[in-house]
């Protein structure tokens, strides 16, 4: 039986591995991994077992990061490629509420999230000063932590910041 893909807008295609081994990719670029070929051939294979009959493009991501996470005992390098996958999950939950960390502060100022006065400084250079490679100095548990218990989220527990737009939040 083929995989199926359902997209945002309801339509539906067979599952292509190729996008899943570019997704990979793209988590271990930049990456010193003496041979990357064994990784994705580790994580694809587990990916394989968790993938379902039908999956939604939104559920890919987090059922990658379920692929990578038992491998995370095996080699710590694989703590790293969980935590960029856990990055780019948040990162992409957060785009598409927010297109700056200036709005974000503004929104969770005019619901009461967020003291007023964090409207007093300047959003703008603080936004060009945050540097969001700082995220890799975190492992796989610290960047988890994060995301259960101190990322600003929603009333419906949605989360609103990266990790660090929390940090520049506390700093202010």
């Amino acid at each position: 039986m083929t995989k199926t893909v359902i997209h945002r807008d309801g339509r539906s295609e067979p599952f292509k591995t190729e996008k899943i081994i570019n997704a990979i990719t793209d988590v271990l670029n930049d990456m010193n991994l003496s041979d990357p070929f064994v990784a994705m051939f580790k994580i694809i294979k587990n990916f394989e077992t968790k993938l379902p009959d039908e999956v939604k493009t939104e559920e890919i991501d987090g059922l990658l990061l379920k692929a990578i996470e038992p491998l995370i005992t095996e080699d710590s390098i694989y703590d790293t490629i969980a935590t960029k996958q856990f990055v780019k999950i948040i990162s992409k939950e957060v785009n598409k509420k927010f297109s700056s960390f200036k709005e974000y502060v503004l929104f969770a100022v005019d619901t009461g999230m967020l003291d007023t006065r964090m409207k007093d400084f300047d959003l703008d250079l603080l936004e060009l000063n945050i540097n969001y490679a700082n995220d890799n100095y975190l492992n796989y548990f610290g960047t988890s932590t994060l995301h259960n218990r101190y990322l600003l989220k929603d009333y419906d527990k949605n989360i609103l910041e990266k990790i660090q737009w929390m940090w520049m939040r506390i700093a202010m």
